[in-house]
């Protein structure tokens, strides 16, 4: 029997566009949000939320252990039988359970406690309401189970609804508790459905469990996960310890934009994970390693043009979005560009693969060197250069952990772009960045000028893809025919 026979396959293209849908919302839930509130709560207002929001998250990412990867993977793995994917989902629901217990207890101590927080514990006993509620995060289930739908529909409504209320009740600078409650009970309604739907997936009586088995791989990836986070949220408490919070907001409102364009990449192929792993395990190379090919060819179509696009216009973009006042965000997000590249191939070459293969050792390695690099360039350079320094630290660091992960997975992945796909990406990236910078010059630098500009661009790209014909572009013509036809395909 072949390992395809017996699955439940779900199509990963369809997946792909409840993913890139919903992380189309996310990603313009917090651009849309901070560009409302920055203009509300001033860089001081927005610096105290987003810094209390840092400090806070250094505990969810605790708490989380390495769940959100972990977990996508051992489901994956079970998604067929009732009975394994229940016991594995209560294993990994208590271990959660525990060590949120664990750090809730640990972070209301600390923030109320210690003199540096004494002037703002209320913010911070809100924001808490985030780690409360981790224990219930289980995005990580339906991952696995392949259940884009219902991530892209339940997200969505929660984050309009959000949206309406931080419009509704954020009107001035002393609004700010207001914004950090909202933005924690988007958290408490997405969690809390999350666990009211899953007695659909598994039963509700309690299986022999066994939590050792999965303490190894989770502490390796927690400390994957924490070299990661320290060095992606160091660079916020270095630059408030040093300069003050309004340094803070004019580095994260770019880091915003950044990541959220990231992040609508990556979503394309976020659903690939699962079937991956289910194919390593199965030792399905052949068609790990064709999917592979498939979905990093259309990360690297998307991700050229929007590094281009991005840094070519942040100098129009940060004013329109945050208002004049966060002109100095505007160097932040040039030198923070490159990072949608960089990014987009770390999680293609760790994420996907190290992490399908059960390759957490590398990971971490590569994580912790990263972090080591970033903590060094962040005490050079933040005293100095403040934002930008931090920026270039960030930069520095993700370059090296990208480099390493490259290397370490080259044994597992067979990637082929080729010649003429190499040609048409980046010669069409060229004709667009060239029309980008002519518009840019002479255009209006108002909205409805702006959207010409990334609308006539995106086209101008569409253009030249399709002229000289690139092969993922008529591949995905083909699908979607197909779709239209009412042909079903599995990818």
């Amino acid at each position: 029997m072949s390992v395809n026979e017996g699955r439940k396959s779900k199509s990963v293209a369809l997946n792909s566009v409840f993913n890139a849908a919903y992380m189309c919302v996310n990603t313009l839930f917090p651009i849309v949000a901070t560009a409302y509130v920055a203009r509300k709560l001033l860089p001081g207002g927005v610096g105290d939320v987003t810094y209390a929001q840092t400090v806070v998250n250094y505990f969810v990412l605790v708490a989380a252990l390495g769940l959100p990867n972990y977990g996508v993977k051992t489901i994956a793995h079970v998604s067929d039988d009732r009975e394994s994917r229940t016991k594995a989902f209560q294993e990994l629901f208590f271990i959660n359970l525990i060590s949120t217990v664990v750090c809730i207890t640990a972070y209301y101590v600390f923030v109320n406690t210690l003199p540096h927080f004494s002037g703002r514990r209320e913010l911070f006993n809100i924001t808490g309401i985030t780690l409360i509620l981790n224990a219930f995060g289980i995005d990580w289930f339906y991952q696995g189970m392949e259940e884009y739908k219902i991530i892209s529909i339940r997200g969505t409504i929660v984050r309009v609804v959000s949206f309406l209320l931080i419009v509704a009740f954020v009107r001035s600078p002393g609004d700010y508790l207001k914004y950090a409650l909202i933005l924690s009970i988007g958290v408490a309604a997405n969690n809390i459905y999350n666990v009211l739907l899953v007695r659909k997936y598994v039963g509700l009586k309690l299986r022999k469990i066994n939590l050792k088995q999965h303490v190894r791989p989770i502490l390796l990836l927690l400390a994957s996960v924490i070299a990661a986070e320290v060095y992606m949220m160091l660079d916020t408490v270095m630059l408030e310890y040093y300069h003050g919070s309004e340094t803070v907001a004019y580095y994260t409102n770019s880091a915003k934009i950044v990541r959220a364009t990231y992040l609508l990449i990556i979503s394309i192929a976020a659903p690939i994970y699962p079937k991956i792993s289910w194919y390593i395990k199965n030792r399905d190379y052949e068609n790990s390693n064709r999917l592979l090919n498939r979905y990093s060819k259309l990360i690297y179509l998307i991700a050229v043009p929007a590094v281009i696009g991005l840094v070519s216009t942040a100098d129009r973009l940060i004013p329109l979005l945050f208002g004049n006042r966060y002109e100095e965000s505007v160097g932040v997000a040039v030198i923070l560009g490159i990072l949608v590249f960089v990014f987009s191939t770390a999680y293609l070459f760790g994420h996907i693969i190290l992490l399908a293969a059960g390759d957490e050792k590398h990971i971490l390695i590569a994580t912790v060197l990263g972090a080591v690099s970033n903590v060094c360039l962040n005490l050079m350079l933040i005293p100095g250069y403040k934002q930008y320094g931090a920026a270039i630290a960030s930069v520095s660091a993700e370059l090296i952990v990208t480099f390493m992960l490259i290397f370490y997975s080259r044994k597992i992945l067979n990637i082929h772009f080729g010649i003429p796909y190499l040609v048409s990406v980046l010669l069409s990236s060229a004709v667009m960045a060239v029309a980008v910078l002519f518009g840019n010059g002479f255009l209006p630098r108002t909205v409805i000028w702006t959207l010409v500009l990334v609308i006539g661009a995106a086209l101008i790209y569409l253009v030249m893809l399709i002229l000289t014909r690139n092969e993922v572009l008529r591949e995905v013509f083909t699908r979607v025919r197909r779709r239209i036809a009412g042909e079903r395909t599995n990818e």
